[in-house]
């Protein structure tokens, strides 16, 4: 699935919005196999039709896909995730030195004495 719809789906999964597409490509897997979202045959305008129809019809069942989703992506992609994601592919960060604490009264000069 290209990043640029993955974060067109979670930015209005994070808003509330319920989402429906066709099973092709990366879809089916986004949309987690239609738990969090509707899934429609590709090339067929009806179902296409029906699911949007269905949707707008029934608030519930809109509701309830719309948190499904933002669970999902509060779950997968969250900050706190993506973090440990990089940590487990990259691992730790280096620490930065080390800073002289302000509250010491030392001042440290650079350059000439």
């Amino acid at each position: 699935m290209p990043k640029a719809r993955r974060s067109r789906y979670s930015k209005q999964w994070r808003q509330g919005s319920a989402w429906w597409g066709t099973a092709v490509g990366g879809t089916p897997a986004l949309l987690a196999e239609g738990r969090v979202g509707r899934l429609v045959p590709p090339g067929d305008p009806r179902a296409l039709a029906t699911a949007i129809l269905e949707l707008l019809r029934d608030e519930p069942a809109r509701r309830r896909l719309a948190e499904a989703g933002r669970q999902e992506v509060l779950a997968k992609y969250s900050n706190e995730t993506m973090v440990r994601r990089y940590e487990r592919e990259y691992g730790q960060p280096e620490q930065p030195p080390a800073r002289p604490s302000r509250s010491s009264g030392r001042r440290v000069t650079v350059g000439r004495p």
